[in-house]
């Protein structure tokens, strides 16, 4: 009778294979549940992302996949997301079957599987990522370094709210405010409050293209002395922030001997 059917173990097992299989083929994530340490399930993405087979993977020990060096620090992030003193998926690396070396990013949850307690794992292949975040803050160091070392004043502006968020040695010996002062300072404070509006109409034609250079910008200093500079503008996405890059000369003594 139906009722008093119960599957064999090799079915059960049979059945919870199939089942997670339906569940977790779609997933673009590495999907594995492991009891004791020891892998029970996988699906074909973390296949994948670790180079080796099915039958390679189930029944071994999930940490002969982590490199030695971050064996305890994956075991001591997963028992804290287990224990619900962390939320936020933690990175390790772990050895591919080819050799090669490559971060992951985890997160970990307690489960029934078989009517026993298990964990499963969601694993994220974030080599890429990483990748451009390391070219990316290489970038940064670059565009750093040539913006402190450039003999024009720089300043970076974030549209949004109208404050500055870098100001280079060179525009801080000029303005004699140290970088500190200027970050945070409202674009329209360096400048005489009747010739705001004119500048900052400048600087939007420049950022739209229409102007390559916008001459004898007046500029006030700490003391409140006029400086005058020709300026060019451009836009940037930095910080997934707008922002507009400034770029001061110096014409000071040209316009002095203009007038």
């Amino acid at each position: 009778r139906i009722a008093e059917f119960k599957a064999s173990p090799n079915l059960r097992y049979s059945l919870a294979q199939q089942l997670f299989d339906s569940l977790f083929s779609i997933t673009p994530t590495g999907i594995y549940i492991t009891q004791d340490g020891v892998l029970q399930y996988v699906n074909r993405q973390f296949q994948s992302c670790t180079g080796y087979d099915k039958d390679e993977l189930v029944g071994a020990d999930f940490l002969r996949i982590v490199i030695p060096e971050d064996r305890d620090a994956a075991r001591e992030n997963a028992l804290m997301m287990l224990n619900g003193e962390s939320l936020s998926p933690y990175e390790y690396r772990i050895i591919t079957k080819s050799g090669e070396t490559k971060w992951v990013a985890e997160t970990v949850t307690p489960i029934q599987y078989l009517e026993q307690q298990a964990i499963l794992g969601s694993l994220t292949d974030v080599a890429d990522r990483r990748r451009m975040d390391r070219t990316s803050k290489e970038s940064e160091e670059r565009y750093q370094t040539l913006f402190e070392s450039a003999e024009e004043g720089i300043l970076i502006l974030d549209n949004e709210t109208n404050t500055f968020t870098y100001a280079n040695p060179a525009i801080c010996r000029m303005l004699g405010y140290s970088q500190e002062e200027l970050r945070g300072m409202d674009g329209s404070a360096i400048h005489p409050k009747d010739q705001w509006m004119h500048v900052s109409s400048e600087l939007e034609a420049q950022a739209a293209g229409k102007k390559a250079m916008t001459t004898n910008i007046p500029c006030l200093t700490k003391d409140r002395t006029t400086m005058y500079f020709d300026i060019s503008a451009t836009t940037a996405l930095i910080n997934r922030r707008q922002c507009t890059i400034g770029f001061f000369r110096d014409v000071t003594q040209r316009k002095r001997m203009e007038d």
